[in-house]
């Protein structure tokens, strides 16, 4: 997206993405209501990416620009934040544990929830320790298990606390 002389938003390149801002249903919003900015890239051959969650909240800016331009505009884009940083938590939970293979982490209230998959050799008190460390204004909840063959990766894109 790029901003024009008005600065009312910033004009979407809509000859390259497919932008949508979508709500925790998954399902897009009305112009003008904040949610999650997703982005589908058109004409990539090699590595498209089709309804990336970028894990920034914006809102489509609601009307015309007074530029003239005629494609949509973003309006104040943020990170989500839920006080939990995945770069950190990867970080000290795959230091504390070799044999931490996955995991996924979601936040309610005051609850930080794991799930953990690791490589047979089961690590709860170490990622505990670890996780509580980190973020001791949490209540960590733990579920944890072996990998199997059949096992997908528990992120199918990028990485975020849900």
């Amino acid at each position: 997206a790029v901003t024009c002389q008005a600065h009312d938003g910033m004009h979407i390149r809509e000859n390259h993405v497919i932008a949508e801002i979508i709500g925790s249903d998954g399902y897009p919003v009305p112009d003008g209501e904040v949610g999650e900015l997703v982005i589908t890239t058109i004409g990539m051959e090699a590595i498209p990416m089709i309804r990336y969650r970028t894990g920034d909240l914006a809102y489509f800016v609601p009307g015309q620009c007074a530029c003239g331009g005629v494609t949509k505009r973003l309006g104040n884009v943020t990170r989500m934040t839920t006080g939990v940083a995945m770069a950190q938590l990867d970080e000290k939970l795959f230091r504390a544990s070799g044999h931490l293979i996955d995991y996924t982490v979601s936040v309610s209230g005051n609850h930080l929830k794991l799930d953990v998959r690791n490589d047979g050799i089961f690590c709860r008190e170490t990622l505990l320790k670890a996780s509580g460390e980190l973020y001791p204004e949490y209540q960590v909840e733990y579920t944890e298990r072996a990998c199997r063959p059949e096992d997908k990766a528990m992120y199918p894109a990028k990485r975020a606390v849900r």
